[in-house]
């Protein structure tokens, strides 16, 4: 595994290229995944694509899996379209699906690692029935929707929040416990950068928070609700009831 990189954000943003980019887990010198999702505005990739994956009308990404909603980009960053709850068609033209937003990096990120990335919120949207919890989520260490870390940053009550996913109960047949939290009140309208640094240290399992550079919470997993989840696994970007933007993904 590799040691958590101490590199600032600042220069993990520099290496952002063109397009989305992604080097061996084992590389020093590159980030294992880049995306500044430079180009036009267009449609990305949609959850139709990703149930319609050999079809001719699907619009894939090498980069991104969107197994819910619609990823577009939008003035140079990625936007979840405006929000509604129908399944989106292949351009995501009368539908978007992003009231239920969730969107997989194509990269299995190492264990230890750091993840940047810059967050606006736009919009809440009481599509579905609203929870204090709605609003935008990092998922790290995934094996899939199965168990994962996630890390809520942009939050309807305004808390960063850090819980884990165990299988075994609801919803989706598993269970979320809280690891971590804080209130954070402070993610006014604008951009906010997230840095989020995960590393295994004694057993634990040890998930930094930081937002637009200052440190926000620390997250342990000793065990407590079975082993921690010590494997490699993907890294999402997840919102529920939040039209957002997100930019400058680096995974290092």
């Amino acid at each position: 595994m590799l040691p958590v990189r101490t590199a600032s954000l600042l220069a993990a943003l520099t290496m952002v290229a063109a397009g989305p980019t992604t080097e061996p887990p084992g590389d020093p010198a590159q980030p294992v995944f880049v995306d500044g999702f430079d180009g036009e505005n267009r449609l990305v990739t949609n959850e139709y694509a990703h149930d319609h994956p050999r079809a001719d009308d699907a619009l894939t990404s090498p980069a991104w899996d969107v197994s819910s909603g619609s990823l577009f980009i939008r003035n140079g960053a990625a936007w979840t379209g405006s929000l509604d709850r129908e399944s989106p068609g292949p351009q995501s033209a009368v539908a978007t699906g992003s009231a239920a937003f969730r969107a997989f990096a194509r990269v299995e990120a190492p264990s230890d690692m750091m993840l940047t990335l810059r967050l606006s919120a736009t919009s809440f949207s009481d599509v579905e029935p609203t929870n204090p919890w709605d609003g935008a989520h990092i998922l790290v260490r995934a094996d899939g929707e199965i168990e994962f870390y996630s890390i809520s940053v942009l939050r309807r009550d305004g808390r960063i929040v850090v819980k884990r996913k165990i299988p075994g109960g609801p919803p989706n047949g598993d269970t979320y416990v809280t690891l971590a939290m804080t209130d954070y009140s402070r993610l006014d309208a604008g951009w906010h950068d997230v840095r989020i640094a995960t590393a295994d240290r004694d057993g634990t399992v040890v998930i930094e928070v930081y937002v637009d550079d200052v440190h926000v919470v620390t997250a342990v997993d000793s065990g407590q609700y079975g082993p921690p989840i010590t494997e490699p696994g993907a890294v999402a970007i997840r919102a529920d009831n939040l039209e957002f933007s997100f930019d400058d993904v680096a995974i290092d």
